[in-house]
């Protein structure tokens, strides 16, 4: 008698457990592509004056749902090589070449994993790897150059609302903080031909945190 009670309330817990679980939330991955608006504020409370970037930059997630209903992210926050001519008229007299790469990582807290609301409310922690790196070299003088090179890490924890359209789309609103980062920064710079002594090593370790700007990040993703 109490090894099918016993039974029963396993069956009865299990069951319910099925069906409270949020259909929304029933599946395994899913990739997301995401338009990241900066503003950039002066540190002074009394003089806020944003800085509207002409285009939002573009970033991807592939999300990867875990046991317990909540997500691994996996990012790149962006990936941009240039190469720019100084000028003037017909002449090139240098050549800027620059890179900014950035991964990251987040592991995202969903609070509402039961009943069947298309609203889900988050938080991830999380980090971003961070390299940016330029070298300007003059066209004439290949000994004239100037080379630096950045590796980071930022902090981040990010709230963030997820609506579900249907059970394969859903459109996400994230608000990205970068609490605390490092960077190490290796600068060279090499004289030209007519100032043979103008050589220079610099190496620095900085630290700090990424309040001094705001952050907004909207994204629509597919279930897979």
């Amino acid at each position: 008698m109490n090894k099918r009670f016993f039974l029963l309330l396993v069956l009865t817990l299990l069951t319910t457990r099925l069906f409270s679980q949020n259909e929304y939330l029933n599946y395994k991955y899913s990739i997301s592509t995401n338009a990241l608006f900066r503003y950039n504020y002066n540190s002074n409370p009394f003089l806020f004056n944003p800085i509207l970037p002409p285009l939002p930059r573009i970033t991807a997630s592939l999300f990867v749902m875990d046991g317990g209903l909540n997500q691994h992210e996996l990012s790149i926050e962006q990936f941009k090589f240039s190469v720019l001519p100084d000028q003037w008229g017909k002449n090139i007299s240098r050549l800027n070449r620059s890179a900014a790469v950035s991964i990251g990582y987040k592991y995202h807290f969903n609070f509402i994993k039961k009943k069947n609301s298309r609203w889900i409310p988050s938080v991830g922690i999380g980090a971003h790897l961070v390299y940016r790196g330029s070298h300007s070299q003059s066209i004439s003088n290949w000994r004239d150059s100037d080379l630096s090179n950045s590796l980071g890490l930022e902090h981040y924890v990010q709230p963030a609302l997820t609506f579900h359209a249907n059970r394969r789309l859903y459109v996400n609103l994230a608000l990205p903080f970068n609490v605390f980062s490092t960077t190490f920064q290796f600068s060279k710079r090499n004289g030209s031909s007519y100032n043979p002594g103008d050589l220079s090593n610099s190496a620095n370790f900085r630290s700090g945190t990424g309040l001094n700007y705001f952050q907004a990040k909207i994204g629509i993703g597919i279930k897979l």
